[in-house]
């Protein structure tokens, strides 16, 4: 056998097709077409077939049809496995590898057509497996029919697309479960990913096509306006964009918080990551609030107004208590007086008052009309308590 040092050259180019046709004998380039082994024209097909099969980094076993026995097996095979040449000729292919009873059927071999590669387990002499890909056809060597089983370890690669399946999956599960409507697109406003809150979004606003791939201006035309001048802005400068959309559907009307950050590749803005959060309750509530303050405020000016309301009759009262002089005027100055004092401790109330108003204009910046100071007119005292009489 040959020293199989360049096997991973040729195994890097041939398809496992290709490679079948090669050791099979239909391939251009097959051990029975071939000239390249000049000095070996005296060999018999076997030992040519050998000399090949032990330049490829593949296992590649040969069977007998019949019983299925193992008949040869390459440099590759024997290190991949662990077997010595001594230990093979005892096995047979299903303790090797395994592979379905209708795939060594002859009858449903054909040499001539393509044989898609399927997935098995080889199985190693210390009772440990690899994951390969193979592919089987029919050879005759002289009189003996034999099966070629060509297998490539793709165990490394199994691994690999096994742990980018998970992250994969992580990954999706987290962004499915932000809440918020999430969708990234390309330097060419194409969506590369979203998560469902945004595919549920576009669904309610009339999108029922595909949306990876598809340009956000399609499937989203609401969120980038007809030229998508807001994203070409930060594709330019490189800056986070935060603005506020308002999303009519039928009869509702949602408000949405949009967040659009850039993502930087190679020096550049590569990607753009927008953010939907729904507002729409904060924006009710504030609402709420605002008319709520403007309540109070109509409120307080119809109580200003009651307070002048009480106290004018109250002065003429008093005034003509005054004039009557007589012990029964004074009674009624003195309970004047204390429904004065009453009106008093409501104007300190509307004073307390108007400080919490100032407060509210200047938190929701509300422009309303200032109001008079209205300072209480006094209540004339009679003339025993005047110090100038």
């Amino acid at each position: 056998m040959h020293d199989n040092n360049n096997s991973g050259e040729n195994s890097n180019r041939l398809p496992l097709d290709e490679l079948r046709q090669v050791l099979t004998g239909h391939g251009k380039n097959s051990f029975r077409k071939s000239n390249c082994h000049q000095s070996h024209e005296t060999q018999t097909e076997v030992e040519k077939f050998h000399l090949l099969a032990n330049r490829f980094a593949e296992c590649i076993i040969v069977v007998r049809t019949d019983d299925l026995r193992v008949l040869d097996m390459n440099q590759s095979a024997l290190r991949d496995l662990g077997y010595s040449r001594e230990d093979y000729l005892n096995l047979t292919l299903n303790d090797i590898i395994q592979i379905p009873e209708k795939n060594t059927e002859t009858d449903s071999i054909n040499s001539y057509k393509a044989i898609a590669p399927e997935k098995s387990f080889l199985y190693k002499k210390d009772g440990s497996t690899l994951i390969a890909e193979y592919t089987i056809d029919e050879v005759t060597f002289g009189k003996t029919r034999c099966l070629i089983i060509i297998a490539r370890d793709i165990t490394e690669y199994e691994k690999m697309h096994s742990l980018i399946r998970e992250s994969e999956y992580h990954y999706r599960v987290t962004i499915n479960s932000i809440p918020d409507e999430m969708v990234v697109v390309d330097s060419d406003l194409n969506i590369i990913i979203c998560n469902t809150a945004f595919e549920k979004l576009t669904e309610k606003n009339g999108h029922n096509g595909e949306i990876i791939g598809s340009s956000l201006m399609e499937v989203a035309p609401y969120l980038t306006g007809k030229h998508g001048l807001e994203y070409k802005y930060i594709f330019r400068s490189g800056a986070r964009l935060d603005t506020t959309l308002k999303i009519e559907t039928g009869s509702k009307k949602k408000i949405y918080e949009v967040i659009k950050t850039p993502v930087e590749e190679k020096g550049s803005v590569g990607k753009i990551v927008t953010l939907l959060r729904d507002r729409t309750k904060h924006h009710e509530l504030e609402d709420i609030k605002k008319e709520a303050f403007f309540q109070i405020e109509k409120n307080m000016e119809q109580f200003a107004i009651l307070n002048d309301h009480i106290r004018n009759p109250l002065q003429a009262i008093v005034g003509l208590a005054d004039l009557e002089g007589s012990d029964f005027s004074n009674k009624i100055i003195e309970q004047a007086r204390e429904i004065d004092d009453i009106v008093k401790k409501l104007d300190s109330g509307w004073i307390d008052s108007d400080k919490v108003r100032e407060m509210l204009i200047r938190h929701y910046g509300i422009k309303v009309h200032k109001r008079q100071n209205l300072s209480p007119p006094e209540i004339s005292r009679n003339k025993d308590e005047n110090p100038e009489n």
